[in-house]
């Protein structure tokens, strides 16, 4: 059996180099950003100030720039949307849950969109008076 040419050794390391970056590459671009919202907590008080924390990391990278997201509930076509400054991969913002919403049970969906791709997180929300 004789020793592959010094070019075919070339020609099979770089085959391995491209199939390693083709694996590689849709895994890492896939993670894009880490979202983190905080919520106070599922029962906030209607008409009062209610603030959420939102934190956009990626890896060891503290995102900074802005922040969409859309927040829908279905009682009192209450919808927001909104642009959040971000500093150092933490935004806040105040939401306030009209009087019409107290008692019922309002699914939330936060949407983040960055230029690293987009990340949504849902929540539930029971607002009292």
């Amino acid at each position: 059996m004789s020793r592959p040419s010094p070019a075919r050794r070339l020609l099979l390391a770089l085959i391995g180099v491209i199939a390693a970056v083709a694996v590689l590459a849709p895994s890492a671009l896939a993670s894009g950003f880490t979202l983190h919202v905080k919520f106070p907590n599922h029962t906030p008080t209607v008409n009062k100030a209610w603030r959420i924390t939102i934190t956009a990391n990626r890896g060891r990278q503290k995102l900074s720039g802005t922040i969409k997201y859309v927040f829908v509930t279905p009682v009192g076509n209450m919808t927001r949307n909104a642009t959040v400054k971000v500093k150092r991969g933490v935004a806040h913002d105040t939401i306030k849950f009209p009087g019409e919403s107290a008692g019922h049970r309002l699914p939330m969906k936060v949407v983040v969109k960055t230029r690293y791709g987009t990340d949504t997180v849902n929540w539930w929300v029971k607002p009292r008076s």
